[in-house]
């Protein structure tokens, strides 16, 4: 719908689309980190698992693969 006024709707507010495309841009994706988390929910992972892991994770930057992986390595220590 949106690409079918575009053209139309540049006449009345030129700007409207090019600041509600930057608005999608710029939207916060979900961290890495909470992805690797809902992962591991959903492998049926309880949150008292989750939350020992949390404080291990969060000093870390790593893709959702690696967050699972330590989280993972983390728990078969304890």
């Amino acid at each position: 719908m949106i690409l079918d006024l575009k053209g139309k709707l540049d006449e009345i507010t030129p700007n409207l689309l090019v600041q509600a495309d930057a608005v999608m841009l710029n939207k916060p994706s979900r961290s890495e980190l909470e992805e690797a988390l809902e992962a591991l929910r959903a492998l049926g992972y309880v949150e008292k698992e989750l939350k020992k892991v949390r404080p291990h994770l969060e000093d870390e930057s790593l893709t959702t693969d690696g967050y699972i992986k330590k989280a993972l390595q983390y728990m078969l220590q304890n």
